[in-house]
């Protein structure tokens, strides 16, 4: 991000996309452990390199999961553990939040 701050044309835009830490109440009420990225902190983050930056934050059920074997196979792409995906009730709608980024370069 920061070279596009520094090297990026005056009125270039940038934008950046992230999931929130409390995704997927409904399987991981405990949340995600923190990253580098998180909508929690990146319109912040992003501030402290673009001048005119908005966020736009998102919070729905936007993801269905609607059989067991589905439940799993997130599970495992999302270091959920196992056990996770055989106490959830199916179909399973997964509340999903972040944030879009849009920002530009003065």
């Amino acid at each position: 991000m920061r070279p596009c701050g520094r090297q990026g044309p005056a009125g270039g835009r940038y934008y950046a996309s992230t999931a929130a830490r409390d995704s997927d109440p409904e399987i991981l009420p405990e949340g995600y452990p923190p990253t580098s990225f998180d909508a929690e902190e990146a319109v912040a983050l992003v501030a402290s390199v673009f001048r005119e930056v908005e966020g736009e934050h998102w919070d729905g059920r936007f993801y269905p999961l609607p059989t067991r074997e589905d439940v799993r196979a997130y599970c495992r792409h999302n270091f959920i553990p196992p056990e996770r995906a055989e106490e959830a009730e199916v179909p399973l709608w997964l509340t999903k939040r972040g944030v879009l980024v849009r920002a530009r370069k003065r």
